[in-house]
């Protein structure tokens, strides 16, 4: 058994892990899809947040120029796990959702596997 510190000092057991997870973000490889919009998906976790706020944040992870070529744009409904997507559409998604929420630290668990180099970089 083993201790994780967080800036070599504080022991993870003993912080206020609710506190803590608020400036942690995570990037699963299988992106969690809600159903609902793209606005509402993007903007999960998040309040008070502008339209203005998600698309930097969708064009910093490469989706707004798919999602203004919809009908209904970021109001598309996505379904169920957001069948409509590819993979990597999906990937993009959540990333957005990361910069929106801006953490001071990204875990990123293959969350690019599906995305080309350029991309992914």
């Amino acid at each position: 058994m083993g201790t994780i510190y967080i800036n070599a000092d504080q022991d993870l057991k003993k912080i206020n892990l609710t506190s803590y997870l608020q400036h942690v973000g995570y990037v699963e490889q299988e992106p969690r899809i809600f159903y609902g919009t793209f606005f509402e998906n993007i903007s999960y976790g998040v309040f008070k947040v502008t339209k203005e706020e998600v698309i930097v944040a969708c064009k910093k992870a490469e989706l707004h120029d798919f999602i203004i070529v919809l009908k209904n744009g970021y109001d598309t409904i996505l379904g169920e796990r957001g069948f409509i997507l590819s993979g990597g559409q999906k990937q993009r998604l959540v990333i957005a959702r990361m910069f929106l929420k801006n953490p001071e630290v990204l875990i990123l668990d293959e969350a690019t596997s599906s995305l080309d180099n350029i991309v992914e970089k």
